[in-house]
């Protein structure tokens, strides 16, 4: 049981630190990174899509681990039993975002139109990028807000 814990933990750690190098590798991008991006503002803007879309990322493989692992972390190392202690992906999900605020500043939260937990309920911006989402003749469906 102990060696199945240690594993979960290094995968964590691994993700992490995934997330981690592709993240600061954007603070010696060149050029070349950004493609035919010409002013400060379409730069700035790529730089914080990049920086996003590797939040998202670590976001879902956080909860993917999470959901993956449900067996080893609702047994009980003590009896062997089954116990369900209700760590689920989403529960997960809400500690990581609530942590990645306290450490940066930032506010991330699994927002949907439709939500369980309120305190993932969209703000006036997000419910109308949402709705516009949510169209199928939509062309292009994101960085254009």
């Amino acid at each position: 049981m102990h060696n199945k814990l240690s594993k979960l933990i290094s995968t964590i750690f691994i993700i992490i630190i995934l997330c981690y190098v592709s993240v600061s590798r954007l603070s010696h991008a060149g050029p070349e990174d950004f493609g035919t991006v010409n002013n400060m503002e379409d730069k700035r803007m790529k730089c914080l899509q990049v920086v996003a879309e590797t939040t998202i990322e670590m976001l879902i493989a956080s909860r993917s681990v999470i959901a993956k692992n449900q067996e080893l972390i609702n047994i009980d190392p003590a009896t062997g039993n089954y116990s369900m202690k209700g760590f689920v992906p989403a529960v997960a999900g809400s500690q990581i975002a609530n942590d990645f605020s306290l450490m940066t500043g930032h506010k991330l939260k699994q927002t949907s139109l439709r939500v369980r937990n309120l305190s993932n309920s969209p703000d006036e911006w997000e419910r109308k990028v949402l709705k516009l989402l949510e169209l199928p003749e939509h062309p292009e469906r994101c960085w254009h807000w």
